[in-house]
């Protein structure tokens, strides 16, 4: 799947008026995604011939997907120096993080904020990508 963003600034409205229509022309969903969208906003409903497979296999799906948000806010509750309400609604966490005095000067020092630099630091040490709660207005 593919998506992009054009982004024009300080440009003749005329000429942007032709980006937009060459871009109308030329841009559009691919088939398969055409397709996948159709097939989510009109979902199988009681007496198709597929509404059976199709809500046994989203009650597996959703299932799942809360089997492993659990797991993650357990995990992430283990954790010393870490809270995390339950995960509900998103596939998405936000741990409090409790940063010892130490750190907060380390970040100080580095004229960055504490929560950028514990996602820095564990990129480096573990590979594992994180996003600053600060990304989120937190």
């Amino acid at each position: 799947m593919e998506s992009g963003v054009l982004h024009l600034t300080n440009i003749d409205p005329g000429a942007a008026d032709q980006i937009y229509k060459l871009f109308s022309m030329i841009l559009c969903a691919n088939t398969l995604g055409q397709a996948l969208m159709a097939s989510i906003l009109n979902p199988p409903v009681p007496g198709d011939a597929s509404y059976a497979l199709f809500a046994q296999e989203r009650s597996d799906v959703l299932a799942n997907l809360t089997k492993k948000a659990q797991l993650v806010s357990r995990e992430l509750n283990a954790m010393p120096g870490v809270q995390s309400l339950p995960i509900e609604g998103a596939m998405y966490a936000f741990p409090q993080v409790y940063l010892p005095e130490r750190f907060l000067q380390e970040a100080r020092s580095a004229g960055k904020a504490p929560d950028m630099l514990y996602c820095i630091k564990m990129l480096e040490a573990t590979g594992v990508i994180v996003v600053p709660g600060s990304g989120f207005g937190q």
